[in-house]
């Protein structure tokens, strides 16, 4: 047994050595090599050691630090437009971590961005020669990705030209201008004039009376307008069959629901919650296919292209970030304190004993006060005690001046019209006793001592935050025990609730919170002690005046604005009561339009006018935020 332990010794040092040595080394590969070479050692050597809980750990958190610093750096090189290298870092990434999620996130996302980048730069390149494809472009990328700014940039630009656009439209395809003259003729004559100009078919539901007289006086009107208007003025509607034939059906909600095709959309909501979006949805469109998930806030619409072209525009008008400002705020306490002592404290009471003698023959000390008649016979001045109580005349000459400044400083950042609360200070228990069946239960709950402050700011477009400010400064005055032994706290508050109007890093102050404490005490000899002049010598008095007053500075500073939709989105047409529609150059396309034939034997129209010139280059929109790599 003595040898066994005698090994035992050697071979712990030998084991704390090695630790050590292997402590020391690691830390010396990692300090002087480059990053990979570091975590490759660590790698091959956590493989080779696989039961070393440091090692381990330690090659863990190098791993997790170099892949988060890839994506970082791959992010960063993908707003800078270097997407290759984006993808090589990214790649990296993955490479030291096969199964690290956020670097294959991150690759799924630069293929995906770079597949949305080449739309938009088709889109950019075509927008002035085509601006119909280049907004359907630029739709599909706003709907796969809402936040695209450089997509959001092109499809506002392209509205900005809408006339334009249109005219341009008209003249290439559908404005081929027609005059017509028919007074209280069947409708069918107009079509088959139309037919015989354009060759444009037209097919028409049973349901159609050819006979109903129309009149209609157009010169030179563009045949979608004509069409348009016919069809208007006799309840009727239109479906595109194929590029040159119209349905044509009553304007019924059986026929409708019969015809009229319906689009399913997913709008993803950032910022606004989905049930806010959802009843304004339903209170404009009187959409009754609409379905909420709350899970990822998104809301899904089946309606009509029109109604869910018209939604959109809702979406992009009410789902923007909400303002924020950062409230800095300085909560002043400055109590000033005045004391004078000023005077001679003289004994404040004589008082007179009488004591029996010693009797000698008893080793009892006589009580004082307690005499037998023949005691009190023979009582003399030996037998009287003085009790001057304190003996000592004290002379005071005391003044202090107390001056405490409590300072608090909190900054606090809150979104517009959400409510912010800050409470410094401790949470006092209050016990209470409740009796019921000559049973008695106690009951703790706890209150709020110090410095609580609640703020909701509202923040308007022109820089101005009303700010509703409520703050409540209490502090324990005294501890009070009850009889039964309960603790209760006497709490004094000073509380300040307003609504202010502050200007964007404008300070305002709130003062003028006071409390005044003034206190006299005056104590002496009786009568001399009460007159002028001598009670400073006759007597001592102390004056003590305090005072308290609370101020508040507030600055807000707003570090967000919300931003303001472009005036395509703000204004446009949406057809009528009974006809929702919106125009066509707005929305995405698929069979909105009708192409239609040269006509044989007739003057083609005149050419349309030059595209414009390309508008200087704008400075680069920023990327869209790729995923975190946390």
């Amino acid at each position: 047994m003595t040898r066994r332990r005698r090994l035992a010794v050697p071979v712990a040092l030998l084991l704390a050595a090695s630790c050590a040595t292997q402590q020391l080394r690691m830390e010396q590969v990692i300090a002087t090599n480059p990053p990979d070479v570091a975590l490759e050692w660590l790698r091959q050597e956590t493989a080779r050691h696989p039961d070393d809980l440091n090692l381990r750990s330690t090659y863990l958190q190098m791993l997790a630090r170099q892949t988060d610093s890839y994506i970082k750096q791959a992010r960063d090189a993908y707003q800078d437009g270097k997407p290759a290298l984006s993808r090589q870092l990214a790649r990296h990434a993955l490479d030291i971590a096969p199964n690290n999620d956020s670097a294959k996130a991150m690759l799924q996302w630069i293929d995906a961005q770079e597949k949305l980048d080449q739309k938009i730069g088709r889109a950019e390149a075509m927008q002035y020669t085509q601006p119909d494809d280049a907004l359907a472009l630029v739709n599909d990328v706003l709907r796969e990705q809402p936040d695209n700014t450089r997509a959001a940039a092109v499809r506002d630009s392209i509205a900005t030209r809408q006339p334009h656009m249109l005219a341009t439209k008209l003249a290439n395809d559908l404005n081929q201008p027609i005059s017509v003259q028919f007074r209280d003729q069947p409708i069918i004559s107009v079509f088959e004039l139309i037919t015989k100009i354009t060759g444009l078919n037209f097919v028409f539901d049973h349901d159609v009376a050819g006979s109903v007289p129309t009149t209609i006086f157009a010169n030179r009107t563009p045949i979608s307008k004509v069409i348009s208007m016919v069809l208007q003025s006799n309840q009727l509607d239109s479906k595109v069959i194929d590029r040159n034939t119209l349905l044509i059906y009553p304007k019924r909600p059986d026929k409708d629901a019969e015809y009229k095709s319906l689009s399913v959309r997913t709008f993803y909501l950032h910022y606004i919650p989905a049930p806010q979006m959802m009843a304004a949805v339903k209170q404009m469109l009187k959409t009754r296919d609409l379905l909420v998930d709350e899970r990822t806030n998104a809301i899904i619409m089946r309606d009509s292209p029109d109604a869910i072209a018209v939604a959109e525009k809702l979406v992009s008008a009410m789902d923007l970030p909400q303002s924020e400002v950062m409230l800095d705020v300085e909560v002043l306490e400055v109590t000033s304190s005045d004391l004078l002592n000023l005077g001679i404290n003289y004994p404040d009471s004589v008082g007179l004993t009488v004591q029996a003698p010693q009797d000698p023959n008893s080793f009892t000390t006589p009580t004082p006060g307690v005499l037998t008649m023949n005691q009190l016979r023979h009582i003399n001045g030996g037998d009287i005690l003085v009790n001057l109580g304190n003996p000592s005349i004290t002379l005071n000459m005391l003044q202090s001046l107390g001056k405490t400044n409590t300072l608090a400083n909190p900054r606090i950042r809150v979104k517009n019209r959400e409510k912010a609360r800050i409470l410094i200070g401790n949470r006092v228990p209050v016990v209470t006793t409740t009796l019921s069946n000559n049973f008695s239960t106690e009951s703790v709950n706890y209150q709020d001592v110090g410095l609580s402050l609640a703020v909701e700011p509202i923040i308007n477009n022109d820089n101005e935050i009303q700010v509703k400010l409520t703050l409540d400064v209490s502090n324990i005055v005294q501890t009070i025990t009850t009889n039964s032994g309960l603790v209760v706290y006497q709490i004094g508050t000073r509380t300040a609730d307003t609504v202010m109007t502050v200007h964007n890093n404008e300070t305002q102050a709130l003062a003028g919170l006071l409390q005044r404490i003034e206190q006299d005490n005056t104590s002496g000899i009786p009568g001399l002690g009460r007159v002028p002049l001598l009670d400073r010598i006759f007597g001592t008095g102390s004056r003590q005046n305090d005072k308290t007053e609370l101020i508040l500075l507030i600055t807000p500073h707003i570090v967000r604005t919300q931003p303001v939709p472009g005036a395509s989105v703000m204004a446009f047409e949406s057809g009528t009561e009974n006809r929702m529609t919106i125009a066509p150059t707005d929305v995405d396309r698929d069979s909105h339009g009708v192409r239609m034939p040269p006509q044989s034997g007739t003057t083609p129209p005149p050419p349309p006018p030059p595209p414009p010139a390309p508008a200087p280059a704008a400075p680069p929109a920023q990327p869209p935020t790729p995923p975190s790599g946390s």
